[in-house]
């Protein structure tokens, strides 16, 4: 995967932050374009499955992605062990949310995902309050490497 060199660019609060929703239901990528939208400082993009999510990280500059678990082809679990072991996409920090949502999931699936990798584990339905709490953290946390 060649990956276009993403120029350093000014911090917020004249920046524009691209944050990559990589989710197979087309009604979890409605809730989330609605939740996000008048947050100005964020271009949201969409990808129904890794696939294509790997398509336009190519061409986009993404500086965070939601990734959901459960995609169709390839997991999303898949899809991070790669982007981990990408040296120009090891540092976007991707935020996992899954369905998975009873007691004993969610305590797995933290383990697991951050043992792989996920900056953060989010269930869905999401929450919006802790959705936008964790694109703030991320986001934060791009802003202090740039």
């Amino acid at each position: 995967m060649s990956i276009r060199q993403c120029p350093q660019v000014p911090s917020p609060p004249s920046r524009r932050f691209k944050v990559l929703y990589v989710e197979g239901s087309p009604p979890n990528r409605r809730l989330v374009a609605q939740i996000l939208k008048s947050r100005q400082e964020l271009e949201l993009l969409f990808a129904p499955t890794a696939e294509v999510g790997f398509e336009l990280i190519e061409k986009e500059c993404v500086d965070l992605i939601l990734m959901d678990i459960n995609l169709p082809g390839m997991s999303g679990v898949e899809a991070l062990q790669l982007l981990k072991q990408n040296p120009e996409t090891a540092a976007i920090p991707v935020v996992a949310l899954s369905a998975n949502a009873m007691p004993a999931d969610i305590e797995a699936g933290i383990e697991a995902g951050i043992a792989s990798g996920f900056v953060e584990y989010l269930t869905k339905p999401v929450d919006v309050s802790v959705l936008l709490n964790s694109i703030d953290r991320s986001l934060s946390e791009v802003s202090r490497r740039h």
